[in-house]
């Protein structure tokens, strides 16, 4: 393939203007530059930027700068001087470059030159004649505007072409020691260390050092050479990208230096920049900490808050006071950095997503550059994460044993490559690139030390602040220290009895561990209403106290007690208020029904007698209010001769409420009604009329405990109408003739 001797405009302001032949072949050439760097070269890449593609080949330059968010927005040119390359209409058609030329660069003039801000130079020296490449070189840099660029990448050795890539049509004639691009003094540089390929960029005072440029035309010049010549210099190829420091003041021949008497320039990473994603609810303290640190980690270029429906006021204000980005969502879950459309709002193509709850203090100022390198060299490991500090759990953190087993052994044991360890991450502070990873999943490895951060919930052993009220509000299962813990919240039953208990001077309460759990269920729908309680059989007075802690829109809270030591029990709330008696007498009912003429919630646990229990069901369900619930407790009683029970007595308590279990079904009784099933309690017509004038809608039964719950005009007893959906029916096409009936009936 020839070039063309004259200047051909291809394409002009993205439209093709002359008509393309289909090529005898296709040009098929590959390319390892390190393209990334474009987007580092300017401290602004949000301004526009004109760009010159020299040798745009298959176009990969223009495409990456085009799919980079930071740099979309560039226009690229692109001049080529082989046809085939010229004759890509498909690649034209994708409107990534703005003017295509064949032909030389050099034939476009200096003038034209001059009005680019990046001139990109990938992969071409190389093809050249030594006296060529440094004419090109210089052609290139005298034209170039004060500020403006030129990048250059090009093996470090001399690669026969075809050896380790093989597809390109073009044959390299020099091999380019890294000492002769270093002597250039680049401001930026990137080695490859897979292939030795160097990526450099200049200014415009490097014309002044073009005849330090000194490419090498001898095939001996191998890639063991060339890493030897690096060596010299004292850099590496390490994939990193490295800004150069100019010395203070220019020292002449200075013996033994490895740019032959030039003072050298010393070369720091230039880190990447960043979007870290943190994924949030309801913590402020870990979130905050992070926050401080990041703002002063290097590479970081934005730090954007996901908040999923927090409620926690302090943490609100907080918001307010920083100025990084905040996105208030309702509750995603661990998934909101991928399903809340935020990665098509940030800046730049790498992202870490972590979650708030990492102490980030002990990490290195080149984390994210490190990371970066990683993931840049292990694509396909999709992320690289932090590992997590396994040591000082106290002995008595809920994790202690965990961390042991699935994090501290699995750590020492499990490598990967580079020192990498061989653990998936999750969403702990984790690089992602979302060119290839846009979408939650666990994968990747983890970093090894000193890349460790500490997971902060795992030397938690009583939760406070703002971590307790984050564990008090969570939602569904998205909190591993809820189950870890078997944590509680603080204003439930079990909550409000495990705070009551480390009180003093409080009235004593006694109750059996598993109806703590049974009572957490039944209560909480009444939890913020103005409900009436009452509670039959106080004893200490205690399980009052607590009622009032948990139902704060409480209308009455009454007891009754036939214990005359009771009327001793006072008070400090005027809601909550004992009466003394025998609650199965008149004259007690009488000051129980003044007190309140109906309740929400009654509680038996009086004398667990059977003829207690059946009597005070009797006598205080008809003042349950409709949806109310009746919870008889201490039932294994009813199991036992002493209190009137027993396991076969039919007399007893616990065959009674099995007798109301069976009425809840007496829609479809055949051959006998309510009543006749309590004909050992009381007459057949009394509990017919009770129970029509009092319908129960269900009775559970749990360790010694019964609830009944009162049907209501919301949940009304009985099956209610069928309902008959969809409309195939392979099996039993009956259905849909019952369903038409019912329309008909309706209608």
């Amino acid at each position: 393939m020839a070039a063309l001797n004259s200047m051909k405009h291809i394409v002009r302001d993205y439209q093709q203007i002359i008509e393309i032949p289909s090529p005898p072949e296709r040009f098929v050439g590959n390319s390892v530059a390190f393209k990334g760097i474009v987007q580092h070269v300017f401290a602004e890449p949000s301004r526009p930027r004109q760009v010159l593609d020299i040798g745009f080949g298959m176009g990969r330059l223009g495409r990456h700068i085009k799919e980079t968010a930071e740099t979309a927005h560039w226009h690229v040119d692109g001049i080529d001087g082989f046809e085939d390359t010229c004759l890509n209409a498909p690649l034209f058609a994708e409107a990534i470059y703005r003017n295509v030329w064949h032909g030389l660069a050099q034939d476009l003039g200096a003038e034209r030159l001059r009005e680019y801000d990046l001139v990109c130079l990938f992969d071409v020296i190389e093809h050249l004649p030594a006296a060529q490449a440094r004419e090109l070189l210089a052609t290139l840099l005298g034209a170039l505007g004060p500020h403006a660029r030129l990048v250059v990448s090009t093996p470090l050795w001399f690669w026969p072409q075809g050896q380790l890539m093989p597809g390109d049509l073009e044959e390299h004639l020099i091999g380019i020691p890294a000492s002769s691009m270093m002597r250039l003094r680049p401001h930026l540089f990137h080695i490859s260390s897979r292939y030795l390929v160097g990526t450099f960029v200049f200014g415009p005072e490097s014309l002044a050092r073009i005849e330090r440029f000194q490419p090498i035309e001898d095939p001996a010049f191998d890639r063991e050479a060339g890493e030897a010549d690096l060596a010299g210099l004292g850099l590496k190829a390490d994939d990193t990208l490295y800004v150069v420091t100019p010395p203070q003041a220019h020292t002449e021949d200075a013996p033994n230096s490895p740019l032959e008497g030039e003072q050298p320039m010393s070369a720091t990473p230039t880190p990447p920049r960043v979007t870290v994603i943190i994924n949030n609810r309801d913590l402020l303290e870990w979130p905050r900490r992070m926050v401080e640190k990041l703002e002063r980690m290097p590479g970081v270029a934005e730090i954007v808050i996901l908040d999923n429906g927090s409620s926690y006021r302090p943490l609100m204000a907080w918001y307010r006071t920083i100025p990084h980005r905040v996105l208030f969502l309702e509750n995603l879950g661990h998934t909101a950095p991928w399903t809340s459309g935020v990665l098509d709002t940030i800046g730049t193509d790498l992202y870490v997503v972590s979650d708030p709850d990492l102490d980030l203090s002990a990490l290195p100022d080149d984390t994210l550059p490190y990371l970066a390198g990683l993931l840049e060299r292990h694509p396909t490991l999709g992320k690289v994460g932090l590992s997590l500090a396994t040591e000082g759990i106290p002995a008595d953190s809920p994790y202690r044993e965990h961390v042991a087993k699935y994090e501290r052994l699995p750590q020492e044991r499990a490598t990967g490559p580079e020192g990498l360890i061989a653990m998936p991450v999750d969403t702990t502070f984790a690089l992602h690139d979302r060119r290839v990873l846009r979408e939650y999943k666990i994968c990747g490895m983890r970093a090894p030390a000193p890349y460790v951060a500490r997971h902060e919930p795992w030397h938690v052993v009583k939760p406070e602040g703002d971590f307790a009220y984050y564990l008090d509000h969570v939602e569904g299962r998205s909190s591993s220290y809820r189950d870890f813990t078997r944590h509680v919240k603080s204003d439930s039953v079990r909550g409000l009895y495990a705070a009551y208990a480390q009180e003093q001077g409080q009235k004593v309460s006694t109750k059996w561990d598993s109806y703590l759990d049974v009572y957490e269920d039944a209560y909480r729908p009444f939890k913020h209403e103005a409900v009436d309680l009452l509670e039959i059989g106080v004893q200490n007075g205690g399980s009052l106290e607590i009622w009032s802690r948990y139902f704060p829109r409480a209308r009455t809270l009454t007891g009754c007690d036939i214990n005359p030591r009771c009327a001793g029990l006072q008070y400090a709330d005027p809601r909550v208020q004992v009466i003394v008696g025998n609650a199965n007498e008149q004259a007690t009912f009488q000051k129980i029904a003044a007190r309140s003429p109906a309740f929400d919630i009654i509680v038996d646990d009086g004398s667990h007698r059977t003829n207690d229990v059946i009597s005070s069901f009797l006598t205080y369900f008809p003042l349950l209010k409709p949806g109310g619930i009746y919870i008889a407790e201490d039932m294994h009683c009813a199991y036992w001769e002493a209190y009137g029970g027993g396991v076969l007595n039919d007399r007893s308590c616990a065959a009674f409420f099995r007798r109301l279990m069976d009425t809840v079904n007496s829609d479809h009784f055949r051959e006998a009604d309510n009543g006749s099933l309590f004909q050992a309690f009381l007459p057949r017509a009394q509990m017919n009329a009770f129970l029509a004038a009092h319908p129960i809608l269900s009775v559970a039964a749990h360790d010694s405990m019964f609830l009944v719950r009162k049907a209501s005009p919301a949940r009304p007893r009985g099956l209610g109408t069928e309902i008959i959906v969809g409309d195939i029916a392979i099996a039993d096409d009956r259905v849909l003739r019952t369903r038409e009936a019912m329309l008909k009936k309706a209608a």
